[in-house]
């Protein structure tokens, strides 16, 4: 294999920062104002199926902390692909919810 230069690296770590804002952004926003996640989330068929179960603004506030996690240590480059998992496990289930 060849070495990796510190140049080659520079547009994978700008492009992993640049995409974990979106999810920092995202996380910060379901965390300091869940109301009107909460309310998009009642709207929609599934996610008010899923809010007769579950109460919605603790699941709201969860997936903030997980997406403000995972996309903190996805802009460190700490543990990059657990972090990857963590979002797809927190946005595959979000878009399910309120899209359907």
């Amino acid at each position: 294999m060849f070495p990796i230069s510190s140049a080659s690296m520079l547009p994978a770590t700008v492009f992993r920062v640049f995409s974990s804002l979106i999810f920092l952004v995202a996380g910060i926003g379901h965390i300091r104002a869940p109301e009107g996640i909460v309310q998009r989330l009642s709207n929609a068929a599934v996610g008010a199926q899923i809010t007769q179960l579950f109460p919605a603004t603790p699941l709201v506030v969860l997936s903030g902390i997980i997406m403000l996690f995972a996309g903190f240590a996805l802009a460190i480059g700490f543990r990059t692909r657990l972090a990857a998992l963590a979002l797809i496990a927190c946005i595959i289930p979000i878009t399910i919810a309120v899209q359907l």
